[in-house]
């Protein structure tokens, strides 16, 4: 194989990642609406084909980034802002970690910076466990 068409299929390769499944198109959305400064999210939210979810997006009505609800194990949950702290773009679930797409900063499933570009860590939102579901405090 030629120099130009190892870097040729090296590129095709790389430009296929972002569509090869490897950003949220696995996590599934939650769409709802604050009330009271919070958001509920009924149980049956956080369950898919009887296995628990690992990442729920959700998007809150007239709000221009998404949370990442993360389960951190039986009943233990962290909701996360989706705005990366180094430049605004929005982090996708990959591989057990939080991603930018945009300059590669990770984020580990608590928010915190795993590898840079970016220096702080994802915003959190308060976290309370219902017998109905989960409620974010957003305020």
């Amino acid at each position: 194989m030629t120099r130009r068409a190892f870097c040729w299929k090296v590129g095709l390769a790389v430009a296929a990642l972002p569509v090869a499944g490897l950003g949220c198109a696995a996590a599934p959305v939650f769409r709802g609406a604050l009330s009271g400064g919070r958001l509920a999210i009924p149980r049956a939210s956080l369950v898919r084909d009887e296995e628990d979810l690992e990442v729920l997006v959700v998007r809150v009505a007239d709000a221009t980034d998404p949370i990442l609800l993360v389960r951190r194990g039986p009943g233990a949950f962290v909701a996360l802002s989706a705005r990366c702290t180094h430049q605004g773009c929005h982090v996708r679930p990959s591989r057990g970690f939080l991603v930018c797409p945009c300059h590669g900063s990770t984020f580990g499933s608590d928010g915190e910076v795993v590898r840079g570009p970016a220096q702080a860590p994802l915003a959190r939102y308060p976290v309370e466990v219902t017998d109905r579901g989960i409620e974010i405090v957003v305020q």
